[in-house]
C-alpha cells in the first residue's frame, strides 16, 4: 500500500446496467481494541519470538539440506552434522529458568 492512512468511507461506481448506476457508499464504523490480559500479553511475546527462531533454524537446515543432496545422491547424511550445527547457530534461546 502507498499509504498507512485509514479508510473512513469507500464510494462503489456501478455501471448503468447494475442496479441502476446508482453509487453505493459504504463507510465504516468504528471498531474496538481487542484487549488482552496482562498474563497473556507478557508470555505472547517470548513464545512469538521463539517460534520465530525455530523457523529460521529449520529453514537454514533445510537448505543445506537440500543443497548436499543435489551435490551427491548421500550428501546429506555426509553433511549431517554440519548442516544441524549451522541449523542450530540459528537458534537463539536464551536461557531463563525463572
Amino acid at each position: 500500500m502507498a499509504s498507512e492512512k485509514k479508510v473512513k468511507a469507500v464510494t462503489v461506481l456501478r455501471s448503468d446496467s447494475d442496479f441502476g448506476g446508482a453509487p453505493d457508499v459504504v463507510s465504516g464504523g468504528k471498531t474496538k481494541k481487542k484487549k488482552k490480559k496482562q498474563s497473556v500479553k507478557m508470555v505472547e511475546g517470548p513464545v512469538l519470538d521463539l517460534a520465530k527462531q525455530f523457523d529460521k533454524a529449520t529453514t537454514a537446515y533445510r537448505e543445506g539440506h537440500e543443497k548436499s543432496n543435489s551435490k551427491k545422491k548421500d550428501g546429506w547424511i555426509k553433511d549431517f552434522p554440519k548442516n544441524t550445527t549451522k541449523a542450530l547457530g540459528k537458534l537463539k534461546i536464551p536461557f531463563n529458568p525463572f
